[in-house]
């Protein structure tokens, strides 16, 4: 799920076939694309707002494989279509474009991550990595932050995939990562329930914050990078300051049988949480 500065919301269905429900604020109307072949894991939208990067399942319902589950679509005669697509090996938790946008990153849930060029979907690095299960570009450079299944979090170069830094996260399994707006921070959600910020200048941890009774399911910055929201198994939504050792609210979503997904906060101006 993901804003766009023109008040438009894009999110997948998590259905056996997939489609890209795009809902604009101003209209209160849903757009619908046409059907993918399996569900969509990840949506991204480019900066000018005339484009989308979708990663699916690599695995149709009758268990076929689906040739082109990486797509970017484009906005034709007041419809989306696929402008481009390809085939990535693995069931893709993460794609988006860098911040000058003339990189891709796709990463597959233990199988590998991939740079792509976005003008023909060409390969241009790849690291195999079984331990790998998300990760997402540093806001202003070409820095990647991925978490692995054993704790750790790697710090790679976008351009030649060599490791930066690599150190100890969580106890377990990283389940979800967020880089702060200005770049400043990183917050990283374990199954252990709890969130560290880290400052991404030193890598040195700023705090650990006990934040849910479960894991960790989701994270977003405001985008005064301040403030954190994290949703949790627990079925809670927590807003931090950076600053207060307390949430400044909480409230119950969901029962805690309800698994919370990641959502973003809008990128553009301010934000109501």
């Amino acid at each position: 799920m993901k804003w766009v500065a023109e008040n438009q919301l894009a999110w997948g269905n998590a259905a056996e076939e997939g489609s890209i429900r795009i809902w604009d604020q101003e209209t209160d109307q849903v757009q619908v694309t046409e059907e993918t072949k399996s569900s969509i894991w990840s949506v991204s939208w480019s900066k000018d707002a005339s484009q989308m990067l979708t990663g699916e399942l690599k695995r149709e319902e009758d268990g076929s494989k689906n040739e082109d589950n990486l797509k970017i679509w484009k906005k034709t005669e007041g419809n989306w279509r696929v402008k481009k697509s390809d085939y990535f090996p693995g069931n893709i938790n993460y794609a988006d474009w860098n911040a000058t946008e003339d990189k891709i990153c796709v990463i597959g849930n233990g199988v590998l991550i991939r740079i792509y060029n976005p003008e023909n979907l060409a390969v241009n690095r790849e690291l195999r990595d079984e331990l790998i299960q998300c990760g997402a570009w540093h806001p202003k450079s070409n820095v990647i932050a991925c978490d692995k299944k054993n704790g750790k979090l790697i710090i790679l170069d976008g351009d030649s995939l060599e490791e930066m830094k690599t150190f100890e996260a969580h106890f377990d399994h990283v389940e979800e990562l967020r880089w702060s707006r200005d770049g400043n921070w990183l917050a990283t959600g374990g199954v252990d329930g709890r969130v560290k910020i880290w400052r991404t200048e030193s890598w040195s941890l700023y705090r650990t914050i006990l934040a849910h009774e479960g894991a960790v399911t989701g994270l977003a910055w405001h985008p005064d990078s301040e403030s954190l929201v994290s949703v949790g198994s627990d079925g809670m939504v927590n807003i931090w300051s950076l600053e207060s050792r307390e949430s400044k609210s909480h409230r119950r979503s969901t029962d805690k049988n309800t698994r919370i997904r990641p959502i973003l906060l809008c990128s553009i101006g301010t934000a109501d949480v």
